[in-house]
């Protein structure tokens, strides 16, 4: 097996993705995703490549949500993990401009879509999945990752701390966990068409309240 044309994947904005054509006496060339740990950085959190290998090869076994296919894993440093490209568009239509051949009338088909997708996604067994860290995590343990989120991003603000607090005042009891993607939005979602092909990008994915997939996805 020999790798070619590797380069960097455009967009996203954690951790370090490329693309690469693989390959392998007798087989087509294949293009392939390759997510690895930044180079002298731990792999813990949203740097936890072998975490996010994890979960996506459980969802390929359940069956339930689309995810690309993994083909390798190599925990070596810096660890990373391969997976098909799977071919398809995304949209961003909150934060970029409609590109050419993207309409209205897709984003809308396209959203309808992932809400049926997130309905799905908050309905796997997460006991079927036999992960190795099923522990879940509150609302206010959420609220005081993306606090500590957003102080390590020196994106906090006077006006961020008080809605922090105002929430800390109000942050609701645990009811039922979960799996949470923890990014859901219309841009870690492949389509073709308005079919979803993949739901990619699983840096902070937990085991814990649905609210917090649909308050980022409607925000």
């Amino acid at each position: 097996m020999s790798v070619h044309d590797v380069a960097v994947l455009p967009g996203g904005h954690s951790g370090v993705t490329h693309t690469a054509v693989v390959r392998r006496p007798g087989h087509p060339d294949e293009r392939v995703v390759v997510k690895s740990t930044p180079v002298g950085r731990a792999p813990r959190g949203r740097h936890d490549v072998l975490r996010q290998a994890e979960i996506i090869m459980a969802l390929q076994r359940e069956g339930t949500i689309p995810v690309p296919s993994v083909l390798g894993v190599d925990p070596a440093p810096p660890p990373l993990y391969i997976t098909a490209l799977v071919p398809g568009r995304t949209t961003e239509p909150v934060i970029e401009p409609l590109v050419d051949g993207e309409s209205r009338d897709q984003i809308a088909g396209t959203w309808a879509a992932a809400i049926s997708l997130l309905a799905r996604l908050h309905r796997v067994p997460v006991a079927a999945l036999s992960l190795r860290d099923p522990r879940s995590r509150t609302p206010a343990a959420e609220l005081e990752v993306w606090r500590a989120t957003m102080a390590a991003a020196r994106l906090g603000s006077a006006t961020a701390d008080r809605v922090a607090e105002a929430l800390a005042a109000r942050v609701p009891s645990p009811r039922r966990t979960v799996l949470v993607h923890g990014d859901f939005r219309l841009g870690n979602l492949v389509v073709d068409g308005t079919t979803p092909r993949a739901l990619i990008d699983w840096e902070i994915w937990t085991i814990g309240e649905p609210l917090v997939d649909l308050g980022w996805f409607v925000q």
